[in-house]
């Protein structure tokens, strides 16, 4: 919302748009499942349920997300932080680090006492994951700079 008025800009809100509308169901999937658990108190499988319980739990978690976007003021600054955080840290900061860790064991599973990476791949871990690091201390500063100008 705070970059205004291009053909492209209107487009890159278009495929967000088309983005979420697509991820959703597959980010909710583990919900859903866990509802239908818990409401029709039975261990079957999603697809063991009727298909008239399985469009009421969507139904619920539907009108349930759509009501907390509404009514939650900042609600799309909260996601952005959440978002900008936790996706950053999956995607610059944890890959590296599993790397790191699973050659370390590959090694020492070998019985290798030399147990370092090679220095090119070691400084690409190290980058990799203070890119990350930097992104994330910048979404922490943004957010806050958008909830004081709120403020």
């Amino acid at each position: 919302l705070n970059v205004h008025g291009s053909y492209f800009v209107s487009t890159i809100k278009l495929l967000l748009c088309l983005d979420l509308l697509l991820t959703y169901p597959v980010v909710m999937r583990p919900t859903i499942q866990i509802v239908e658990s818990s409401l029709f108190k039975t261990r079957k499988r999603a697809h063991d349920l009727g298909l008239m319980q399985h469009l009421l739990v969507c139904l619920l978690l539907g009108v349930v997300a759509a009501v907390g976007g509404i009514l939650v003021p900042g609600f799309g600054l909260l996601s952005s932080l959440v978002g900008g955080v936790s996706q950053t840290f999956l995607a610059f900061v944890m890959p590296p680090l599993m790397l790191t860790k699973q050659r370390y064991m590959a090694r020492r599973g070998r019985g290798e006492d030399e147990v370092s990476m090679t220095t090119l791949l070691l400084n690409k871990a190290v980058g990799l994951v203070g890119l990350g690091v930097v992104l994330i201390v910048w979404t922490l500063i943004s957010t806050w700079q958008e909830v004081m100008s709120d403020a």
